[in-house]
């Protein structure tokens, strides 16, 4: 039998890494022997908005002496480098939301979290489905996106998402939507009840973004008398709409010559981002950058 079906805790992590626990093991930290007030359940650490507000809630959780743990369910992505030290990290060991499921009621029923807390869309029904099979546990969905265009393509895969979302989305104890826009779009297609909708903005003045607008730039566009620098950042995805800005900026270019375009994005994103630019590389010339500038 192996360590994880018998319930035995994984070896113990490098220094200075969030300890992890399988699903049926134990936690390794603080919170072991006690009750969970909070459990953040996410398919992994990505390289993603949803991701980055979900470790910003657990750090503020910590300050405020909330305990909380951290669910995935697979251990893996860029932003694991980013988990705080004192926060468990439970690996469901899963590659997708969808085989996540059992291991997750087994989490639910075995450390009892006070409330259960999720985004993502497909997360957000497996939480909601799951929870029912350890009841007593508060569930809070968060949504961010708005819903009728996100899902609007006509997919197999976004239509059975949507119908799954109007089942499961009014069962929530409360639905916390990112803008009143998403919450009027929640009301409208999935019938979530008024009483159970909360508008609450993403927190994005954390105390990593103030540190990080106090470090010297040191890059050579910014300095004294560089042209005007046209600056996004975000993952390349249809929905953050850098192919508007590319195309605006190609304009642009053709009558301002003195301007500048720099796209900031994880580098796990780079590829398709410079894909993406490459139809008027001939024409004008942008940067594509992790957590650096680099010249393509």
């Amino acid at each position: 039998m192996s360590a994880r079906a018998a319930g035995q805790p994984m070896n113990e992590p490098a220094a200075g890494r969030s300890p992890t626990m399988h699903a049926a093991g134990r936690p390794l930290t603080m919170h072991a022997a006690g009750r969970p007030d909070v459990a953040l359940f996410l398919p992994s650490l990505d390289a993603g908005g949803a991701e980055r507000v979900m470790l910003d809630l657990a750090d503020a959780f910590l300050e405020l002496g909330v305990a909380a743990e951290l669910v995935l369910a697979s251990r893996r992505g860029p932003y694991l480098e980013d988990v705080p030290s004192e926060l468990p990290v439970v690996d469901l060991g899963r590659s997708r939301v969808a085989t996540s499921l059992l291991p997750l009621g087994a989490y639910l029923r075995r450390r009892r979290p006070r409330a259960l807390l999720s985004t993502l869309e497909h997360a957000n029904v497996a939480a909601l489905a799951v929870r029912r099979v350890a009841p007593g546990i508060r569930a809070v969905i968060r949504e961010a996106n708005t819903v009728s265009r996100d899902l609007a393509s006509g997919e197999v895969r976004s239509r059975v998402l949507l119908r799954l979302m109007r089942w499961t989305y009014p069962t929530a104890d409360a639905v916390v939507a990112v803008s009143a826009g998403v919450a009027r779009d929640l009301s409208e297609r999935l019938h979530v009840p008024a009483g159970r909708l909360h508008v609450i903005e993403n927190p994005v003045l954390t105390p990593r973004l103030r540190a990080g607008a106090r470090e010297p730039l040191d890059h050579p566009w910014f300095g004294a008398g560089e042209p005007p620098v046209v600056l996004a950042a975000g993952r390349l995805t249809p929905q953050k709409g850098f192919a508007t800005l590319l195309r605006a900026f190609a304009r642009a270019r053709s009558q301002l010559r003195a301007i500048r375009a720099a796209l900031v994005s994880h580098p796990v994103h780079r590829s398709r981002l410079r894909t993406e630019i490459c139809w008027s590389s001939s024409s004008w010339r942008a940067t594509v950058s992790g957590r650096r500038f680099g010249r393509v």
